[in-house]
């Protein structure tokens, strides 16, 4: 779990970075506005008059977010490997396999179906607990 650990660095590296800027810039004033889509299932947050923040950041979220991401798929093809579907996957099949990560609970089985093929119902709620 490599990327684990790289990802948590990336996390702290980040928040130290973000409380310094903070200290540079406290005297701006700031206004967030918070605000739900329902169609698209997400909360916006919209900055007004905060000064931009370092280009870099974008980047160690990105590393950050991506570390997380191929531990995620390797849980999945550790609970695949374990499994009832013969081994090895056929092409087909191994391409797909991926921790799934849906919006919407209704897709879920059919993610499930495609991305962790023979993995015990017991893991598969874990992970739907988790959606």
């Amino acid at each position: 779990m490599a990327r684990f650990e790289r990802a948590k660095k990336h996390r702290q590296d980040l928040e130290v970075a973000a409380w310094e800027w903070i200290g540079k810039h406290d005297h701006i004033p700031a206004f967030a506005e918070q605000d739900y889509d329902d169609v698209n299932r997400e909360f916006i947050m919209r900055f007004t008059n905060a000064p931009p923040v370092p280009s870099d950041w974008t980047l160690i979220v990105g590393e950050a977010l991506n570390n997380y991401r191929c531990d995620l798929d390797y849980i999945a093809w550790q609970l695949v490997y374990r499994g009832t579907e013969p081994k090895p996957l056929p092409e087909g099949k191994a391409s797909q396999v991926a921790f799934p990560i849906v919006s919407d609970r209704t897709r879920f089985r059919s993610a499930v179906a495609r991305k962790l093929p023979g993995v015990d119902d017991m893991y598969v709620r874990m992970i739907e607990r988790r959606q």
